[in-house]
């Protein structure tokens, strides 16, 4: 099966970016979650402490739950203020271009294992795979991220406008078969507030 996806390196351009806050939304997500179970048991542990009658344990419990989510709230700025800063960066280095540049074509085709990325028919490079460790979709890309080494993960964000040959449908199926494990393509979806960050 073949999928082929062609636009403009703008379009290619705001895919990037998007596929920075898609990230930002995913990791946020999963480590939220595991810091306000932590919190709740700490919560819960903190009241089974007071009807027992030990109110010492009963604040401690309680102080380091708000501490918990304070450190949650920090966090979640500081993430949100680099995704920022990266995508503040990749606009200057767009900004930059040319309008020629901006509005050069590119094709990405993706068959078996392999994405063939090229420009006006010449062949300017593959991103292949064994197998992927995660694809994400959000409402304007698909992010593929592939494990390269321990130390190094790389991603290929394609713009889903972008989608010339094939369908969604295919185009997930055909990606949750390289996909390790139970794994499926992932929808996360991308708030206003950061969606804002692209405009």
């Amino acid at each position: 099966m073949k999928f082929t996806f062609e636009g403009s390196a703008a379009d290619f351009n705001i895919a990037t970016m998007e596929e920075v806050l898609l990230r930002l939304v995913q990791t946020r997500g999963k480590r939220n979650a595991v810091i306000c179970l932590i919190c709740l048991a700490l919560l819960a542990v903190g009241i089974w402490s007071f009807f027992t009658g030990s109110t010492k344990r009963t604040s401690v419990f309680v102080v380091l739950a708000l501490l918990l989510f304070l450190y949650l709230r920090r966090s979640s700025a500081v993430a949100a203020g680099r995704a920022q800063q990266t995508i503040l960066h990749l606009l200057e280095a767009e900004n930059a271009q040319s309008e020629e540049e901006r509005e050069r074509i590119f094709t990405y085709t993706f068959e078996e294992n392999t994405c063939t990325m090229s420009s006006n028919g010449k062949v300017l490079g593959t991103w292949a795979w064994t197998s992927l460790d995660r694809v994400g979709e959000s409402e304007g890309v698909i992010a593929l991220w592939r494990v390269d080494n321990e130390a190094h993960r790389s991603v290929l964000p394609v713009p889903k406008k972008c989608l010339k040959d094939g369908t969604f449908e295919e185009f997930r199926n055909y990606l949750n078969g390289w996909l390790d494990g139970k794994r499926r393509v992932t929808y996360y979806r991308i708030p206003a507030y950061l969606r804002e960050l692209l405009d």
